[in-house]
């Protein structure tokens, strides 16, 4: 099997996403309170549809806001313990295997 890493820099708001296209989203993008446009319910929407069936997305962020709003875009959230000697939680968000829209 092959496998790819692709980065997308510049503003969030004007990358285009492929549709069920990643497997595998690490979004660091700081905090809400720091970089609110990427953490709005458009821009999860825009991430979530990018996703394939099965993905996960990973960020440091773990705010209830930020829980709650995920998964109200059908994700699965839970909260995992973060690395050694870093933060102490991390969010992992995962998109159910049956394809749909979002």
């Amino acid at each position: 099997p092959t496998s790819s890493i692709t980065c997308h820099w510049g503003r969030f708001e004007d990358i285009e996403l492929p549709a069920q296209h990643f497997d595998l989203v690490y979004h660091d993008a700081f905090s809400p309170d720091v970089n609110p446009e990427c953490w709005t319910p458009d821009a999860l929407t825009k991430i979530v549809r990018s996703m394939a069936p099965g993905a996960s997305l990973v960020t440091y962020t773990v705010q209830g806001d930020v829980r709650r709003a995920l998964a109200a875009c059908g994700l699965e959230v839970e909260r995992l313990p973060g690395p050694t000697n870093g933060k102490k939680q991390v969010l992992r968000a995962r998109k159910s295997t049956v394809a749909s829209n979002t």
